[in-house]
């Protein structure tokens, strides 16, 4: 009775830590996405500044424009590899618009991605 008692003790301790992992890891992604996509939309304001130089324009260009291109470094289609790819071109442009771009314009893209509920307006459907 007592050794019955214990496999069932641990399956449920085991059990727990399994549900906590996926439940953690699940947070983790979620944070990973969002930060994805808020550099997504600084190289969008990046874009649309007036004060960026052109080169930088071309880079931010090019890593938006790189997940959805036929040529790739690995293609889309290999499970895994091939969004993370997309992801490391987009970081890396990222680096190197941080590089090109002057540090007010900068801020005040990162800034304005900050609070995109102020910078745009709610979507309305009207009855």
């Amino acid at each position: 009775m007592a050794a019955q008692g214990w496999v069932r003790s641990a399956k449920s301790s085991l059990r727990l830590t399994w549900q906590y992992f996926f439940l953690e890891s699940a947070d983790r992604v979620e944070r990973q996405v969002q930060v994805v996509f808020r550099h997504i939309g600084i190289l969008r304001r990046v874009l649309e500044h007036p004060l960026v130089p052109m080169p930088a324009k071309l880079v931010a260009v090019c890593c938006l424009a790189y997940p959805f291109s036929p040529i790739q470094l690995i293609p889309s289609f290999i499970p895994l590899l091939g969004q993370l790819d997309d992801v490391a071109v987009l970081w890396l442009g990222l680096k190197l618009v941080r590089r090109l771009v002057p540090v007010e314009v900068l801020r005040s893209c990162e800034h304005a991605e900050e609070r995109p509920a102020l910078a745009t307006p709610a979507l309305r459907f009207s009855d």
